[in-house]
């Protein structure tokens, strides 16, 4: 059990942040779908051992900006939201 493994053992509630890097190709901007599968694994073998998983993402915005089809991160408020 590498030394990550064994700090979260003894946890209840684990919180994983996650931001845009990490959700998207790093030379096109789009979904990288490998990467959310493997995230998504992780957590369900969080959820498989008991934890209490919680998903923050700080990509919330730029994924929503691909999905509107802007091609960058809107700057306006409205746009944001």
């Amino acid at each position: 059990m590498n030394d990550f493994r064994k700090k979260l053992k003894d946890k209840k509630r684990i919180v994983i942040k996650i931001g845009s890097s990490s959700l998207t190709h790093e030379n096109t901007g789009e979904l990288n779908l490998f990467k959310i599968e493997k995230l998504i694994r992780v957590i369900c073998d969080l959820k498989g051992e008991g934890k209490d998983v919680v998903l923050v993402s700080s990509g919330a915005i730029m994924v929503g900006s691909k999905t509107m089809g802007y091609d960058r991160k809107p700057s306006r408020m409205a746009q944001k939201q």
